[in-house]
């Protein structure tokens, strides 16, 4: 693994803990009908914390994703029908992909492993649209 992509892995971890810690603290608050204001802008606390959630199980998958490609023996994904090896990047666009239910399909999915990590990252979805009817 080089460096780049251990200390963005780090920078990953280190949001999602942040986004983590804000969510506590927004959702611990008394007055949660008060919006939070940034200046002469103001923000739903709900708005926040939908994407903030968005954001840190993005953060997670990409690095699950990545170790998975990156470490194991046998080819986890396939790019026209060839075995593929996930970037950082690319790791964090099939996590986009998946998590906004677009799903191109430019990278097939080898294993059950994968397919049922994949299957987890959809179930957080359901978290997200009741974070959305709160």
């Amino acid at each position: 693994m080089d460096v780049i992509s251990l200390l963005s892995q780090l920078i990953l971890i280190i949001l999602i803990v942040c986004g983590s810690k804000y969510i506590y603290t927004i959702i611990s608050v008394k007055n949660k009908k008060k919006p939070i204001k940034l200046g002469k802008v103001s923000f739903n606390r709900k708005s926040i914390i939908i994407v903030l959630y968005n954001f840190i199980i993005i953060g997670l998958f990409t690095i699950i994703y990545y170790n998975i490609s990156n470490f194991s023996t046998t080819p986890q994904y396939l790019k026209d029908g060839q075995p593929h090896k996930l970037s950082l990047f690319s790791a964090m666009y099939e996590c986009f992909i998946t998590q906004t239910t677009v799903g191109f399909g430019d990278v097939e999915y080898n294993t059950n492993l994968v397919k049922f990590i994949t299957m987890l990252q959809m179930c957080t979805l359901f978290i997200n649209f009741g974070l959305i009817t709160l």
